[in-house]
């Protein structure tokens, strides 16, 4: 038993050293062989190989997972803000156009842009999942509470109308508005309304994704519990 236990921490250290060695060899390569940059309007970056550019795309190849080569197409007008090759600074692609819906300057989209970034770094949006949970979880409860004998979970069966609730806590989450925590913001920006509509508008995507998951796994939660009582 000694001896096995000698092998697995022996086996964790050579594991670990491995996994430190081919992190700095990565980080080396990626600096010396950078790769080039899409930044979206919707504020992610996507990393690859710049291979074509025309009046209306550009085309960057990359890997997938398992080593497959793909190529990733973005409309100049809808999907990109700026571009930066190993060669070029970034260079900004956006352009103010109110016919297609692009009503902001490229400098008021880079502070929309800073907004939805900062949110979806700094928002998580647990008090949301939290409430909605237990939003859910309640549902259950008093439809299967049997009031007669004051026991919780032997009363009715749970119904499908449970599963409305989901849809009923996404909708109604935004009729209650949630003021912007200085501390998750950039405080620079913390008033600008380029920077704040973008905030507000990833944080709002979590809020309903948090109030979808929560209430879901709370009548889970209810439904489970009702099964393991009665069984």
């Amino acid at each position: 038993m000694k001896r096995i236990t000698k092998y697995c921490r022996a086996s964790h250290i050579i594991t670990t050293i491995c996994f430190i060695l081919f992190s700095i060899i990565n980080n080396v390569s990626a600096q010396k062989h950078g790769p080039d940059v899409v930044l979206t309007i919707d504020g992610k970056y996507v990393e690859g190989k710049y291979v074509y550019e025309d009046e209306n795309l550009i085309i960057l190849g990359r890997k997938n997972k398992i080593g497959m080569k793909r190529l990733i197409t973005f409309d100049k007008n809808y999907d990109i803000f700026s571009l930066t090759t190993t060669t070029q600074p970034e260079r900004v692609i956006y352009k103010q156009n109110y016919k297609i819906g692009n009503p902001f300057t490229p400098d008021e989209m880079r502070l929309n842009i800073d907004g939805i970034m900062d949110a979806r770094e700094r928002y998580n949006g647990k008090w949301v999942f939290i409430g909605s949970y237990l939003t859910g979880l309640s549902t259950v409860v008093l439809q299967t509470y049997d009031y007669k004998n004051n026991q919780l979970f032997t009363g009715r069966p749970p119904t499908t109308a449970q599963f409305l609730v989901p849809l009923g806590v996404t909708i109604t989450v935004d009729l209650f508005p949630q003021r912007i925590n200085p501390r998750n913001v950039d405080i620079d920006y913390y008033e600008d309304p380029y920077y704040e509509a973008g905030y507000r508008y990833q944080r709002n995507g979590k809020r309903r994704v948090n109030a979808a998951a929560g209430s879901f796994l709370g009548i889970a939660t209810g439904i489970v519990t009702y099964f393991i009582v009665n069984k």
